[in-house]
C-alpha cells in the first residue's frame, strides 16, 4: 500500500490511482517507538481533475452577439459567471450580449461530479468598444419663418453603446422636385441653391438661410463618440412666406396693477403687433411683439380690446382680448382694540387696505362704549364714562368703480377699565449659567401694590421671592406681577433673562495655569532628582566613591530677575568618619536641591518652590563601572500670580543607575527612575467669585543617557564634552473638582510627554599654591526638546459639553542654551570651597541666572584624605596625565594606563 507522514493532521498520501477506492489507517510514533493503528476508515475513491479551456474572444462591438469558445476536457458542461453586468451578460450556449461599454470579465467554471473533481475556474476579460449609432426616424418638416424649416425627427433605437453626443440636418436643393403651394403662395419651382447644414442636440433642429421657393431634400443623421451613423432622408417643399394669425385670448389681472404683460396667442412668425381697439377701463400698450395693460385706479370687472400682428409681408386679422380685473380684498386691519381707561381721553384711527381710498366707516351693529363716537373718517374717539365691556360690528367701505364698491366688516369688543399702573424695570438681565444666586431689582410703578415674582422657564431659572437661581443655560422671561389696589388694575412687566453657556474652560488662565503648573511639576521633579544622581556619578568620575552629603539651594530667576544656585556645604571628615564604615567599593550618599522661581507671564504667570531630597547608594565593581541605586523624596508648592489658585505635589521616586569608563577618556553614565506623584489643587473662579478643589495622582518614569569624552594635559587643564538625552513621561489621572456646582470642572487623563538632547562643553584647569590650590571651571550646555507635550481634555461635571475641551500644554523644558564658571579652592586644612555662575537663555526669551557656593570637607581620594602628598588640587591622583588609584597604604598612588572608578 501506499503512506504518507507528517506531524499534525491532516496528511496527504500521494500517488493514488484515481477510480480506485482505498482505505486507510493511522499509526503515532514517539521516541519509545509507534503505537498501535487506528480502526481502517471507510472506502474513499480518488477522482481524476478536468481542464477548462477559454479562449480570450478578443475586443468586442457593442450590438454584435458573439459565442463563447469555452470548454472542459472532461465533456461536462460549462457554467458562466459575470463580475461586470453592466457591461455584458452571457445567455444559454454561451451567447454574449452587450448591455454597455468598458470591460467584461467573465469566469467559466466546472464544479464536476462523481467521475472528476472541480475544475479552476478559468477568467476572461475583454474590451466591448461602441460602434456607430443608428438611424434617426425624421417625423416632421416645418416652416417657421421666411429661409427657415424646423426638422423634427426621433432618435435612433440603437446608440453604439456610447451616448449621441448631438445630430447633423442637410438640407440639399433637389431639381426637378415638383413644388408644394403653402397658404397664400404660389407654386415656385426650383431654382439652384447652396447646401445647408444645421447641428443640435436634439429634435427638432431648425435649418435656417434657406432660400424660398426651393425644394430640398433633408437628411438626418446621429454622431457619438465613434462617428457618424446612417441618415434618413425626407423631401422639403418650397419655403414660402409663413402663416400669421392672431388668436383671442383671456387675461386676468390683479386689481390696481401695474402694467401686466398679457400672453397672446400668435401662429407664425411675427415682427410687430399693434392695437386695433383700445380698452375702455385701463390702458393697452404695444411694444414690439408684446402687450401690457394696465387697468383705471379703483376699477374692478370685464374689460376688452383687440390686437393684430405684422410682419414685412402682411397684417392679420384683429382678434380680441378679454380682461378681467380681479376684485379686491378690503380689510378692516385694525384688528382688536386695547382696553382704554376709565375717565380717561381716548382716540383711535381705524386702518383699512385693498379698494380704492378714501374708506367710509360704520358701526353696523352693537352698541359702542358710552362716551365714544366713531366717525365716517374711521376715528374712534371720546371719554369712557362707565367701566364696562361693549361688543359692536364696524363696516368700512372702498370706492371702487366697475363692480364696486366694495366692503369688509370687522367685530370688536372694547374694555373699559381701571387705571393700570406704569412700571418700569429692566428690560433685559444677562447673566451666566454657574454664577451665584443674585436678588432682582423692584420695579418702579405708580401704583403702590405689591410684587410677586416668577420665571417662564424653571429649567433655566427659578424665583424664590426676589432671588434668582440659575438652574441651565437658555433664556426665561422674569414676571413681576403687580396686585391690584383701589385705584389701580392689577399689571405686570416682564424681563426676557439671557443665561449664557458655561465658557470656555481653556480660555480661563486659572484652568491652563493649573493644568501648566503641573506639568511643569512633573518635569521639574525628574529634573531635580537627575541632576543629584548626576551630581553623584560626576563626583566619582573625578576619583572618589566615598560617602558624601550635599544639599542645593537653587532660585531659577525670571525676566530681568537673576537667579541663585548654594549648594550647602557637605559634611566634613568628622560627620563622615562618624558614620559605620561601609565596606570596601561602596559608597553612601545623600543630595538635596531646594529650587525657587516664577513661570509665565503677566496674570497667567506663577511663582513656585520645589524641594528634593534624593539619598543613595552604589559600588563599584572592578575598576571601569559604578552601579546605584537611589530614592528620592520631592514636593513644589505653586501660588498663582494675582489669585487665590494653588498647586501642592509630593513626588517619591526610586532610580537605578549606572557609570562606565571606557579607558582613559570615554565614559558613559545612565539612569532609570518610576516614581509616584500627588497634587492638591486649588482653583480660583472669577465667574463664581470661589474656589474649587481637587486632587490627583500619577505615575512616572524618566532617565538619561550620556556619552563624554573627557581630554586631560599634563599642564593641568581638562577638555569635557558630553552628549546626553533625557527622557520623561508621567501619566497623571484623571480627576474632578469639588466646590464650585454649575462650574466644577473634570479632567481627563494626562500624559506628559518630554525628552530632549544636551550637547555640552566642560573646561577646567588646575594651579597649585602653597597652601592653596585652585580651579578654575567653565561649561556650556546646549540643550533642545525632541519632545514636549502634554495634551489634556476638559469638561464640566455638571450637563457636560457633548464633545470634550482640550489643552493642548507644553512643558518649560524647551530649548535652551546654558553658559557656566566657576572656581574651586582647595586649602591645606582639608577645606574645599567651590563658586558657580550660570546663566540659561531659552527658545522663549526668558532667561534664568544661577550662583552656587559648594563647601567640602576632606580628600576626594578613595580614603578620605589620605596620600594627600600625592593627590592634585582636582582630587583626583593624576601623575603627568594618567589618573592614580590610590591603594591602602598612605601615599602610596599606583598609576594604570586607562582611568577607572575609585573603590
Amino acid at each position: 500500500g501506499l503512506s504518507g507522514t507528517g506531524s499534525a493532521s491532516p496528511i496527504t498520501v500521494s500517488g493514488l490511482a484515481p477510480g480506485t477506492s482505498y482505505t486507510f489507517t493511522v499509526t503515532a510514533t514517539n521516541s519509545a517507538g509507534t503505537g498501535a493503528p487506528s480502526a481502517v476508515s471507510n472506502l474513499v475513491t480518488p477522482v481524476p481533475t478536468q481542464v477548462i479551456t477559454f479562449a480570450n474572444p478578443g475586443a468586442q462591438d457593442f450590438g454584435t452577439r458573439p459565442v463563447l469558445d469555452a470548454r472542459a476536457d472532461s465533456g461536462l458542461p460549462l457554467r458562466f459567471s459575470v463580475s461586470t453586468p453592466a457591461v455584458c451578460s452571457v445567455g444559454a450556449g454561451g451567447v454574449l450580449d452587450f448591455t454597455g461599454i468598458g470591460t467584461c470579465t467573465i469566469t467559466a467554471e466546472q464544479p464536476g461530479n462523481g467521475q472528476y473533481a472541480a475544475a479552476t475556474p478559468v477568467t476572461q476579460t475583454f474590451a466591448v468598444v461602441p460602434v456607430a449609432p443608428g438611424q434617426p426616424d425624421i417625423q416632421t418638416l416645418t416652416p417657421v419663418g421666411s429661409g427657415r424649416i424646423s426638422v423634427a425627427f426621433t432618435p435612433p433605437a440603437f446608440t453604439g453603446g456610447a451616448p449621441i453626443t448631438g445630430y447633423q440636418v442637410t438640407a440639399t436643393p433637389r431639381a426637378g422636385v415638383a413644388a408644394r403651394t403653402l397658404a397664400r403662395t404660389a407654386a415656385i419651382t426650383t431654382s439652384a441653391a447652396g447646401v445647408v447644414t444645421a447641428t443640435g442636440s436634439g429634435s427638432p433642429i431648425v435649418v435656417a438661410g434657406l432660400t424660398d421657393g426651393v425644394a430640398y431634400v433633408f437628411t438626418v443623421l446621429a454622431i457619438n463618440q465613434v462617428g457618424q451613423g446612417p441618415v434618413d432622408t425626407a423631401v422639403q417643399p418650397v419655403v414660402a412666406v409663413p402663416d400669421l394669425r392672431v388668436q383671442p385670448v383671456d387675461v386676468a389681472v390683479a386689481y390696481g396693477a401695474d402694467a401686466t404683460a398679457v400672453t397672446l396667442d400668435i401662429v407664425g412668425a411675427a415682427d410687430a403687433v399693434v392695437i386695433v381697439e383700445a380698452p375702455e377701463h385701463g390702458t393697452a400698450v404695444a411694444s414690439g411683439t408684446g402687450i401690457t395693460y394696465q387697468p383705471k385706479a379703483g376699477y374692478a370687472g370685464p374689460d376688452r380690446f383687440t390686437y393684430a400682428a405684422r410682419d414685412s409681408f402682411q397684417t392679420s386679422v384683429a382678434a380680441a382680448v378679454q380682461v378681467q380685473v380681479a376684485v379686491p380684498a378690503v380689510v378692516l386691519e385694525t384688528t382688536g382694540l386695547a382696553a382704554i381707561t376709565l375717565a380717561s381721553p381716548y382716540r383711535q384711527v381705524l386702518a383699512s387696505s385693498g379698494g380704492a381710498a378714501p374708506y367710509a366707516y360704520r358701526v353696523s351693529s352693537g352698541t359702542l362704549p358710552a362716551g365714544l363716537t366713531l366717525g365716517e373718517d374711521g376715528v374712534l374717539a371720546g371719554t369712557a364714562t362707565a367701566v364696562g365691556e361693549a361688543a359692536f360690528e364696524i363696516t368700512v367701505t372702498d370706492s371702487s368703480t366697475g363692480t364696486g364698491p366694495f366692503s369688509a366688516s370687522q367685530r370688536y369688543t372694547l374694555s373699559v377699565v381701571a387705571a393700570v399702573p406704569v412700571i418700569t424695570w429692566d428690560e433685559t438681565l444677562s447673566r451666566t449659567y454657574g454664577e451665584a444666586d443674585f436678588e432682582l431689582a423692584l420695579p418702579q410703578s405708580t401704583s403702590p401694590g405689591t410684587f410677586t415674582f416668577s420665571s417662564s422657564n424653571t429649567a433655566v431659572a427659578t424665583v424664590t421671592g426676589r432671588t434668582v437661581r440659575l438652574v441651565g443655560e437658555g433664556s426665561t422671561v422674569i414676571t413681576a406681577s403687580q396686585a391690584a389696589t383701589g385705584s389701580y388694575a392689577a399689571a405686570a412687566v416682564q424681563l426676557q433673562l439671557s443665561v449664557a453657556a458655561r465658557p470656555d474652560p481653556t480660555a480661563d488662565r486659572e484652568v491652563a495655569s493649573a493644568i501648566q503648573a503641573q506639568a511643569d511639576a512633573s518635569v521639574r521633579f525628574a529634573q531635580v532628582q537627575s541632576g543629584n544622581i548626576r551630581d553623584r556619578l560626576r563626583q566619582v568620575r573625578t576619583g572618589t566613591n566615598a560617602s558624601s552629603f550635599n544639599v542645593a539651594m537653587a532660585y531659577a530667576g525670571s525676566r530681568g530677575v537673576p537667579g541663585m544656585s548654594v549648594p550647602l556645604n557637605r559634611a566634613g571628615d568628622s560627620m563622615v568618619n562618624a558614620l559605620p564604615r561601609l565596606p570596601e567599593g561602596w559608597g553612601a550618599w545623600a543630595a538635596g536641591t531646594a529650587t525657587f522661581g516664577k513661570a509665565g507671564r503677566g496674570s497667567g504667570g506663577f511663582d513656585f518652590n520645589t524641594g528634593g531630597i534624593t539619598v543613595g547608594a552604589d559600588r563599584a565593581i572592578g575598576e571601569h563601572v559604578l552601579l546605584g541605586v537611589a530614592g528620592s523624596w520631592g514636593r513644589q508648592d505653586t501660588d498663582f500670580d494675582h489669585s487665590p489658585s494653588s498647586t501642592d505635589a509630593d513626588q517619591r521616586s526610586l532610580a537605578v543607575y549606572g557609570l562606565w569608563r571606557a579607558g582613559e577618556h570615554v565614559f558613559f553614565d545612565a539612569m532609570l527612575a518610576s516614581g509616584r506623584l500627588d497634587f492638591e489643587l486649588t482653583r480660583w473662579s472669577e465667574l463664581a467669585g470661589a474656589s474649587a478643589r481637587g486632587s490627583r495622582g500619577g505615575e512616572q518614569l524618566f532617565g538619561s543617557l550620556t556619552f563624554g569624552y573627557e581630554h586631560r594635559s599634563p599642564g593641568g587643564t581638562t577638555l569635557t564634552s558630553y552628549g546626553r538625552y533625557d527622557g520623561h513621561r508621567a501619566e497623571l489621572d484623571a480627576y474632578r473638582e469639588h466646590g464650585l456646582d454649575a462650574l466644577d470642572l473634570a479632567y481627563g487623563r494626562q500624559d506628559v510627554d518630554t525628552s530632549s538632547l544636551a550637547l555640552g562643553l566642560e573646561g577646567t584647569h588646575a594651579f597649585k599654591g602653597e597652601r592653596v590650590s585652585w580651579r578654575p571651571h567653565w561649561s556650556v550646555e546646549y540643550r533642545t526638546a525632541l519632545e514636549n507635550r502634554s495634551d489634556v481634555a476638559v469638561n464640566y461635571v455638571q450637563r457636560p459639553t457633548a464633545s470634550d475641551y482640550v489643552l493642548a500644554m507644553r512643558s518649560y523644558n524647551d530649548d535652551a542654551l546654558s553658559v557656566g564658571a566657576g572656581v574651586d579652592l582647595q586649602f591645606d586644612s582639608g577645606w574645599m570651597v567651590s563658586l558657580l555662575l550660570g546663566h540659561e537663555q531659552g527658545r522663549n526669551s526668558l532667561r534664568s541666572n544661577s550662583i552656587g557656593l559648594q563647601v567640602r570637607y576632606g580628600s576626594q581620594g578613595g580614603q578620605g584624605g589620605r596620600g594627600r602628598s600625592q593627590v592634585d588640587a582636582n582630587g583626583i591622583g593624576d601623575r603627568d596625565g594618567e589618573r592614580l588609584r590610590c591603594r591602602t597604604t598612605p601615599g602610596e598612588c599606583i598609576g594604570p594606563a586607562g582611568g577607572g572608578i575609585q573603590p
